[in-house]
């Protein structure tokens, strides 16, 4: 009360008085008010310098360009006393369309790469308006070029500020009916960028006693329209010299692959491998394939796994057949070309680049680039060592669906078709170097390929060494060619691969495991029905999914046979709960780390207490299964057996946290040493450990196999690795050391040489210590140090072309 009055001359608090007629408590009441008032303005005030201030220390805060937008936006609303303000950006009908559901979750990512640079190279109809910054019922809506305040002043350049929107024939009402929100003042302002316009910012509605935006306004939000042009042309220049940069290095280590495979220092699908993985990273698409071309049986051969392109229906083939020297559809999916548009829809193909390499009548190779992902959300999360067809699944697994997939892909520029014609005329070179060397690329100089050779094959029953006689007079080398002549599969090799069959024929190979440790016919149905409903609950995750499920399954039965056959003896019962465990261990599993359950603070940690939450949650999955009378292969079990079988189980599969990974090294040492000195065979109470170290050695051997295999999956769990960093970095949580830099080959390299010299070479001793004798076992050791010198030469190789 006293401050009220402090702020009042003698003449006030007397006019005060009359005017009240002498009432103290209106007096009161008008000074309360008079005070509020002048705390409302002084806070404005405030905001308004603050936001002043902000404005012209932009500059130095280093922001992205996203948040930089975002603040300028802010300040201008606080400065005009705007209700609302919004920011739109010029983008081209050459883009896939936005879908609806991305229009309503609202597009976050402010992409100034795709403004055009010269906005009077693109014909008008093909321009539109995206607006990227407004409240969440507009952002992500469309406005057409030329239509409407905000498309007239894209069009025109100029400002315009209107008092009443209703009155101006220019104002689109479309909004208001929908939302109900009531629009009064306009003042809409153009942003230009090297005197073209790439976007538009609006304040909508004058608060306070004036009712529509001055003369002052129109120059403050020029000026901050200005700065925003300003921020572009900054961000342009500086994207420009990392495009010219990266390029410079992509065509250098192009020229490193020439240069090895002049030498023969590096096999051709290694070569071609690594080709794809840089025209990926450079194109920043989601994946690369190059095919080669056979002309005797008029079919194409994909270079990553030497698989035959079956279909005619392809993209690849019609390129071929058409002789077209290059095919480049921004929306696929929506093509006039049946067989183009039925292969996209198939594939999850929305933009594409395809093109021949060498002589169009007589192409060597068909080079196919797939679905440009947008350049601010995009990682390089792929491997050259991967096959497209995984590459492709591990960019697209998030999208069920072609609509869904859409806001993620942009469409390939100019650009890039120029620097794939040039990356082309290079890929032609390095085969040419393969077929003067007289490897595996000689075919190409004949226009033979191995396919035909092997139907001859079938047909005329030849011996393989006619085959081998056959092969070399064309200069084909047959050690590099894989031939499989029955469709026999090997469950008892080491390196079986799991990648070279079906979910259903993994699923198979299981139940023919279950026959073997003694699975009666009888219950063969119920095994089945049971393996398809965990087959059901795994995730389409890149590493921890069915297939890898199936592998630790599989090298547990090894394991076990090398356990039975050093003397131990497990009761039938035993393996199987051994082989159930193993099967399920990774059931439901979510495709992320108990740490970051634990840091999301999901409902699995909390279930669980932060305790093995994965683990945990594999457990209750698995016994949920097996609650199912159709599921259920212990439904004999009851009383002690039912309540043995669960407690081993769980057990078991608790063993496969990492966390319990030191302590059962330790204790496995303990017994190995405990059996050495007595010479006994295997005590009753340590069977259960020895299981816990069958099924973890079985979960840790990938990269105890072949390099062809063990790559792969090391592709695979850096690829979920970095899939969760992305997460944890967006939800601003911690990310574990390991998980960062892994978007380049050196940093995968580099991590796997840290977890075999850390983690597995010792467990594997350990485990040698454990099964003596065991080729199996011998053969896991000798890998991983064969793996180890292979990881590498990866990273010296990539530093080298990183020094360049």
């Amino acid at each position: 009360m006293q401050d009220s009055i402090d702020m009042l001359q003698d003449d006030d608090i007397e006019k005060l008085i009359k005017m009240t007629g002498g009432n103290m408590k209106k007096c009161i009441g008008v000074l309360n008010q008079q005070l509020e008032n002048s705390k409302k303005r002084h806070k404005r005030e405030t905001q308004k310098i603050e936001a002043y201030r902000t404005l012209a220390n932009l500059s130095s805060l280093h922001l992205s360009t996203e948040k930089a937008m975002e603040l300028m936006v802010k300040s201008a609303s606080r400065i005009l006393r705007a209700h609302k303000c919004s920011l739109f950006t010029v983008e081209t009908r050459s883009l896939p369309q936005v879908s609806p559901r991305a229009k309503r979750s609202g597009i976050k990512k402010l992409d100034l790469d795709l403004i055009p640079e010269n906005d009077s190279k693109i014909d008008g109809e093909n321009k539109y308006l995206l607006c990227h910054i407004a409240d969440e019922d507009f952002e992500g809506s469309e406005v057409e070029w030329g239509k409407g305040l905000v498309g007239t002043v894209a069009q025109t350049s100029k400002t315009i500020n209107i008092a009443n929107a209703y009155e101006d024939e220019r104002f689109c009402q479309d909004f208001d009916k929908k939302s109900g929100y009531r629009t009064r003042s306009i003042l809409t302002v153009p942003i230009i960028a090297k005197k073209s316009v790439v976007g538009v910012i609006q304040a909508i509605n004058k608060m306070g006693p004036a009712d529509h935006f001055s003369d002052d306004d129109v120059v403050i939000l020029e000026t901050i329209a200005n700065n925003a042009g300003a921020i572009i042309r900054e961000k342009r220049a500086l994207q420009s010299l990392k495009n010219e940069e990266r390029r410079g290095k992509f065509l250098m280590q192009l020229m490193a692959i020439s240069n090895e495979a002049r030498e023969s220092s590096l096999s051709l699908r290694r070569a071609a491998s690594r080709v794809q993985h840089y025209i990926t990273d450079m194109l920043q698409a989601a994946s690369t394939t190059i095919y080669l071309v056979d002309h005797h049986s008029n079919t194409l051969l994909r270079l990553a796994d030497d698989k035959v392109l079956s279909s005619e229906n392809s993209i690849p083939a019609h390129v071929m057949q058409n002789q077209s020297k290059s095919l480049v559809e921004a929306n696929a999916t929506e093509s006039e070309v049946e067989v183009i548009r039925k292969d996209a829809i198939e594939r999850g193909i929305h933009s594409i680049i395809c093109m021949l390499v060498g002589n169009q009548k007589k192409p060597l190779a068909v080079l196919e680039v797939v679905n440009k992902m947008e350049a601010p959300t995009l990682k390089s999360s792929t491997s050259f060592l991967l096959s497209p067809e995984k590459r492709r699944s591990s960019m697209m697994r998030k999208s069920s669906t072609v609509q869904d997939s859409l806001p993620h892909v942009a469409a390939f520029s100019k650009d890039d078709v120029d620097t794939l014609e040039i990356t082309s005329k290079q890929i032609r070179n390095i085969l040419h170097q393969y077929a003067d060397a007289g490897t595996l690329g000689a075919y190409l100089n004949h226009n033979q390929i191995t396919t035909s050779l092997i139907e001859m094959h079938k047909a005329c029953a030849t011996t393989r060494r006619t085959l081998h006689h056959q092969m070399s007079s064309i200069g084909l080398d047959l050690s590099r060619v894989t031939i499989r002549l029955d469709n026999k599969v090997n469950l008892d090799d080491p390196d079986f691969n799991v990648f070279e069959h079906t979910d259903e024929e993994l699923l198979r190979f299981a139940i023919e495991i279950f026959s073997r440790v003694g699975v009666e016919s009888a219950m063969r149905d119920t095994y089945k029905t049971f393996l398809l409903s965990v087959r059901q609950r795994y995730q389409d995750n890149p590493f921890h999914n069915w297939k890898h499920a199936f592998s630790v399954f599989y090298h547990t039965y090894l394991l076990y046979r090398e356990v039975r056959d050093s003397g131990s003896r497990w009761s039938h019962s035993v393996v199987l709960y051994l082989l159930v465990s193993a099967i399920c261990h990774d059931v439901g599993h979510p495709g992320n780390t108990n740490d970051y359950e634990i840091n999301s603070q999901t409902e699995r940690a909390s279930r669980y207490n932060h305790q093995s939450v994965l683990e945990n949650h594999h457990c209750f999955v698995c016994m949920q299964i097996l609650r199912n009378p159709k599921t259920n292969v212990f439904k004999d079990h009851t009383g002690a057996k039912l309540l043995r079988m669960k407690n081993t189980i769980i057990k078991l599969i608790l063993a496969t946290d990492m966390k319990h990974h030191f302590s059962m090294q330790q204790r496995m040492r303990s017994i190995a040493q405990k059996k050495k000195n007595k010479g006994q065979s295997e005590p009753s109470d340590e069977r259960q450990s020895v299981m816990e170290m069958v099924i973890h050695s079985a979960d840790l051997a990938n990269q105890g196999l072949k390099w062809g295999l063990a790559n792969v999956w090391a592709d695979r769990v850096c690829d979920e690795f970095q899939a969760q960093a992305e997460k944890e970095v967006k939800g601003g949580l911690p990310v574990a050391p390991f998980m960062k830099g892994l978007d380049t080959p050196m940093g995968r390299a580099k991590l796997q040489m840290s977890f075999i010299d850390a983690i597995l070479v010792p467990w594997w001793d350990v485990v040698k210590d454990n099964i003596e004798s065991s080729k199996l076992v011998e053969g896991m050791c000798e890998n991983l140090a064969n793996n180890r010198k292979k990881y590498s030469e990866v990273k010296s190789n990539e530093k080298q072309l990183s020094s360049l």
